[in-house]
């Protein structure tokens, strides 16, 4: 009786340590076979929602899965009365069903069964034991299979709330994860909106060009950089002429068309480098970079010719664009906002209009037109 104590005591801290449900109904059911040297050993537990007792394990030879009404059997009669079972000879006892004697070839001869009462006394479950191999179940093995099933209804229902933790635990972590996702989710869309908002402040919304917002800002950073670093700066400011015609003479919607489909014309004769801004209307600035006088006045010729000859056809009818361009280049004697440079460029273009329109116009030490296209 003291080594069965002694091995009841040890696998009672084995079973208390486990909280995986499934590894320790296996170890229950390890347990209580060594400890009353049974044959085979069986755990149902109650489904009160159902009325049945049910067991997905057993050990030893027998079934794999079997459920059993609160009223029907020695199983069942003991969940029902609360009271342990000590049957010697089960071909003998009414309680005993007798399409049971045979569990798959397992001869049934002699069972104790025990219920497992949670602290408040509730039925939760019976464990079966079946066969023990020196003969009958004695009192001391009703002792010892007493306080095993309320050592393991204690550790199941520590097993079934670890479990229950377990499963809120990772419901909460699977929640965190899609907050987070969602969290994520919204923060590339609002990253997106503010990159969009962020090229909506510094572009036109006609043409998709840099605005005078941007111009303004960026003219100011040229001009330091080019007295800073002794490099070239030159700026073209240009129109179409007689714009308002165009307007009256086709339409607003033709005036739109000609804005677009001429900054299309610039892009492709400029660099990349190279800053075209709309100021607002039909006015265009172009910051040429690393670039003097002479050759940003050679570029205002191309892109006056290119824009002459484009054919801007708008509702089937040929619409004759021109344009106006000034050109000034950036002076040390100049303030580096660049206001000086626009006046000089400015008053370079309204020369190339007052000249006849269609012409380009340099700033130097005196105005001189470097470009003649036919007068408009």
């Amino acid at each position: 009786m003291l080594h069965q104590m002694e091995v009841l005591l040890s696998l009672t801290a084995q079973l208390s340590s486990e909280r995986n449900l499934d590894r320790l109904l296996e170890q229950i059911m390890d347990a209580t076979t060594q400890l009353l040297d049974i044959e085979s050993c069986y755990l149902f537990r109650l489904d009160k929602k159902r009325g049945v007792l049910f067991s997905e394990i057993e050990q030893g030879e027998g079934i794999r899965s079997i459920e059993i009404p609160l009223n029907d059997g020695v199983v069942g009669s003991v969940a029902l009365s609360g009271e342990l079972v000590n049957i010697s000879s089960v071909a003998e006892d009414p309680r005993f069903n007798s399409s049971m004697v045979h569990y798959e070839g397992l001869a049934v001869h002699s069972m104790l069964c025990a219920p497992m009462k949670g602290p408040h006394g509730e039925i939760l479950g019976v464990i079966q034991a079946l066969n023990k191999s020196s003969g009958n179940f004695t009192e001391e093995d009703e002792m010892l299979f007493t306080a095993l099933a309320s050592q393991a209804c204690v550790a199941i229902e520590n097993a079934g709330l670890y479990k229950k933790l377990q499963e809120h635990a990772d419901s909460l972590q699977q929640k965190v994860r899609k907050r987070t996702k969602k969290i994520r989710e919204k923060n590339v869309e609002l990253k997106k909106l503010n990159k969009e908002l962020a090229a909506m402040a510094i572009t036109d919304g006609l043409t998709g060009i840099y605005n005078r917002r941007y111009f303004n800002h960026v003219i100011v950073r040229e001009c330091q950089l080019a007295k800073r670093h002794n490099r070239p700066t030159s700026l073209i400011i240009f129109d179409i002429d007689r714009f308002k015609e165009v307007n009256d003479s086709y339409g607003h919607q033709a005036g739109d068309y000609v804005i677009t489909a001429l900054t299309d014309v610039v892009k492709h004769c400029i660099r990349d480098s190279d800053i075209l801004a709309r100021l607002g209307g039909d006015e265009f600035v172009i910051l040429v970079t690393v670039s003097n006088l002479e050759q940003t006045g050679k570029l205002a010729e191309r892109l006056r010719k290119s824009i002459e000859e484009h054919g801007f056809i708008y509702a089937s009818e040929h619409i004759p664009v021109t344009v106006s361009l000034g050109v000034a280049e950036w002076e040390s004697q100049m303030n580096t906002d660049g206001q000086t440079l626009i006046k000089f460029a400015d008053r370079a273009l309204y020369q190339a209009k007052r000249e006849g329109r269609n012409r380009v116009c340099v700033s130097g030490g005196k105005l001189r037109l470097i470009g003649n296209g036919t007068k408009t």
